[in-house]
C-alpha cells in the first residue's frame, strides 16, 4: 500500500545535518514500499506577507493569498499527501526564518479558510546543536493542531542534537526517535486506509464552523456586552453616570472596569 510522504526543509544548508536528516527518514519509508517527495524552502520562492496592500489584515481576509509564488505549489502537494513531516533547524534559539515565513503564508494564505489539512499526519524533526528543540517542536505542533492534523505519537520526541554535518549521527537516541516516528506514521497510514475502506468511509471530520467566525462573533458579543453595561451604568437613578473613587467603601478593584 502506497503512502505519500512530503517533507518539508526549513534549512538553508544544501546538504548539512536537516538534510541528513531527512534521507535517513527515507531510507525508512521506501524500504517500506511508501514514497516521500522533498520540498526545500531555500529552493521555493516564498515572499513575505508584508508585500500585500490589498488589505490592511490579512487574517480577516475572505479570499486566499493573492501573492504569485510558490505557496500554492507547496499547498497543493500537501493536500495530496498523507503524511507531512517538518524537518527544522534551531537558528538564534528559534525557528529558522525560512520556516517560520513559510507557516505564515501557508496558514494565512490558505489554510486557516476550511482547514484543507484535517485529520493528515504529521510529524517534526528539529535539528541543532544543543538548545531550543523544544520551542520549535511545541511551535509547529500548535500549528498542526490549529490545521486539525493528526500528531502520531512515537516515544521521545525527534531532536537531533548535532553541530557539524554528520553530528547528528552520533545521536543515538535522536536517530532511534525518527526511525520510531516514520514506522508510526506508515503504520497508522496504512491502518487509516485499510479501515476507511473496510468502512467505505472515511475518517470523521467534524462540522466546526471556521474559528475565524467564532472570533469574529465573539468580537461582535463582546461589542454589544460593553454597550449594555454602559446602558446600564448611565441610567441608574438619572443620568448621571455613577462615579467611585478609591475612599468610597463600594469601590473594589475592577467593579467599574
Amino acid at each position: 500500500m502506497n503512502i505519500r510522504f512530503l517533507a518539508i526543509s526549513g534549512s538553508e544548508r544544501n546538504e548539512g545535518n536537516t538534510y541528513m536528516a531527512i534521507e535517513f527518514a527515507r531510507n525508512i519509508i521506501e524500504e517500506n514500499g511508501c514514497t516521500l517527495e522533498v520540498i526545500s524552502l531555500k529552493d521555493m520562492n516564498i515572499v513575505q506577507c508584508s508585500n500585500c496592500t490589498e488589505c490592511e489584515n490579512c487574517n480577516f481576509k475572505e479570499t486566499p493569498c493573492d501573492q504569485n509564488d510558490d505557496v500554492y505549489g507547496i499547498f497543493e502537494k500537501m493536500q495530496l499527501s498523507d503524511c507531512i513531516i517538518y524537518a527544522a533547524p534551531v537558528h538564534g534559539f528559534g525557528i529558522s526564518s525560512l520556516m517560520q515565513n513559510f507557516i505564515e503564508r501557508m496558514g494565512v494564505g490558505y489554510l486557516r479558510f476550511e482547514r484543507p489539512l484535517t485529520n493528515k499526519l504529521g510529524g517534526v524533526i528539529v535539528i541543532g546543536r544543543r538548545y531550543s528543540h523544544d520551542a520549535i517542536f511545541a511551535q509547529i505542533t500548535k500549528n498542526f493542531f490549529l490545521n486539525r492534523m493528526i500528531l502520531v505519537g512515537s516515544g521521545f520526541p525527534a531532536f537531533l542534537n548535532g553541530g557539524r554535518p554528520g553530528e547528528i549521527f552520533q545521536d543515538n537516541e535522536g536517530i532511534d526517535s525518527i526511525h520510531r516516528m516514520v514506522l508510526r506514521l506508515i503504520q497508522m497510514a496504512i491502518w487509516i486506509k485499510r479501515s476507511e475502506k473496510a468502512l467505505g468511509e472515511s475518517i470523521p471530520i467534524a462540522n466546526f464552523e471556521n474559528e475565524r467566525n467564532f472570533i469574529s462573533k465573539s468580537r461582535q458579543s463582546k461589542s454589544e456586552l460593553v454597550q449594555l453595561k454602559l446602558n446600564i451604568d448611565t441610567s441608574v437613578g438619572d443620568s448621571t453616570p455613577i462615579e467611585a473613587t478609591r475612599e468610597d467603601p463600594s469601590y473594589r478593584r475592577g467593579a467599574y472596569d
